[in-house]
């Protein structure tokens, strides 16, 4: 029986220490000028994920919100993954094409989760009022 179990908890332990390693590193909902969407040549707000681990994380199938009731209000296309130590940017300009949200950053604040392909919330943040081109960081990277 101890030997069924320990691959099992190793499993699990593995699984839940990828999923903390992704998280909202950075916010930025009053982009005039700083970041450019190539795709639709416009500035729009903007989350950037940041892979924390040591190894490429999958994140097709997650889940962003701007609103705690509907955790699964938009679904990163499958495919999407974050090298370790590397970030990927998301924009929230309502386009809900490609790594574009379906929503859009209110700038004088609110709430964002994070969730995985089971709806499991792994990261959540509130940032309060931002100001134009200045985005709001909450861990080096």
């Amino acid at each position: 029986m101890k030997s069924v179990l320990l691959p099992i908890a190793t499993f699990l332990i593995s699984s839940l220490s990828l999923h903390a390693q992704v998280v909202i590193n950075e916010i930025c909902p009053a982009n005039a000028d700083i970041n450019y969407d190539p795709q639709y040549f416009n500035f729009s707000g903007w989350i950037e994920l940041y892979n924390k681990g040591n190894t490429t994380a999958s994140i097709g199938g997650y889940y962003l919100s701007d609103d705690a009731t509907r955790k699964d209000k938009w679904k990163i296309p499958s495919g999407n993954t974050i090298q370790a130590k590397g970030h990927v940017l998301i924009w929230c300009d309502n386009a809900a094409v490609g790594l574009h949200t379906n929503f859009s950053l209110d700038a004088r604040g609110e709430e964002l989760i994070l969730s995985d392909a089971s709806g499991t919330q792994i990261d959540y943040v509130t940032f309060p009022e931002q100001y134009t081109n200045i985005s709001y960081g909450r861990t080096n990277d």
